[in-house]
């Protein structure tokens, strides 16, 4: 049993098999530069995640728990509070030195999977054999293997129709409404820019509030997730009207000085005779 692991919340310690842990890495964008060293310990139908100092990043039950794999070499798991995590199996050298030496030797992580529940290879794949196609047969041997041992602590499909439609369809729908949010708040940017050039002389200041106050108002419904393109896009309409607010201004005293005050575009000036 893995110290401080398989230990219920009430202090008594689970029942059922003994704990099985794997070193993995993960993060939390699928295509990310970065990845952090885990131990995965599965104990019965209790899934957890463990970083090398001992703190707990996922402790749930398993049936309250969403994965499948969704590239060669990565599975998604969707855990009860929304978070989304994209996991990969270890190759052997990372269990050699540093934080993955460390996992294994605290939580006695498996480098290599069980060879019961290895998928056979194509024949071409045993063919080719290269260091960099030996690594990456390496990782690809992990997802199914994962899988099955998250689906033994009763981790369901991201799909599965308990989740009220599918975990995978609202994160799409997620990005969908995002994207929706995007393009609303151009509009509403554009439309800003309309009013300023029919009337900016006489509305600059309020105009430049009401940027600010849809600026405030984007950066709240979508929780801060698009602070920059906000600040961005009300930067650009606050610039149109200061440069609107300039040209006004040049027209307004081009005007002025060919038409003085009190006469009439088009009459004659003091100096010229009228004919009649």
């Amino acid at each position: 049993m893995i110290p401080g692991v398989a230990e219920e919340p009430s202090g008594g310690e689970s029942g059922g098999q003994s704990d099985e842990a794997v070193l993995v890495a993960w993060s939390y964008r699928r295509r990310s530069a970065t990845r952090q060293f885990a131990a995965l310990v599965l104990n019965g139908s209790r899934v957890r995640l463990m970083d090398v100092g001992g703190k707990v990043l996922l402790d749930a039950q398993g049936d309250t728990v969403r994965a499948d794999i969704v590239s060669p070499t990565q599975i998604e798991l969707h855990t009860p509070d929304g978070t989304v995590r994209y996991i990969v199996g270890p190759l052997p050298q990372w269990g050699k030195r540093g934080r993955g030496a460390e996992i294994v030797n605290r939580y006695g992580a498996k480098l290599t999977p069980d060879p019961e529940l290895l998928k056979p290879e194509g024949r071409l794949s045993r063919l080719m054999v290269t260091p960099a196609t030996s690594q990456l047969r390496r990782l690809r041997q992990w997802p199914p293997v994962l899988l099955a041992m998250l689906r033994s602590c009763g981790v369901a499909p991201l799909d599965d129709p308990d989740t009220g439609g599918g975990a995978r369809r609202k994160i799409r729908a997620h990005i969908s409404r995002s994207r929706e949010t995007d393009m609303g708040l151009g509009d509403k940017f554009k439309n800003l820019a309309k009013q300023a050039q029919d009337s900016v002389a006489d509305h600059k200041d309020q105009l430049q509030g009401a940027v600010e106050a849809v600026s405030v108002a984007a950066d709240r419904k979508t929780k801060g997730r698009h602070t920059d393109k906000i600040a961005r896009m009300g930067q650009k309409a606050s610039d149109a009207l200061d440069r609107l607010g300039h040209e006004d201004e040049a027209a307004g005293g081009a005007a002025g000085e060919a038409h003085p005050a009190g006469q009439e575009p088009g009459s004659p000036s003091a100096g010229e005779d009228r004919l009649g």
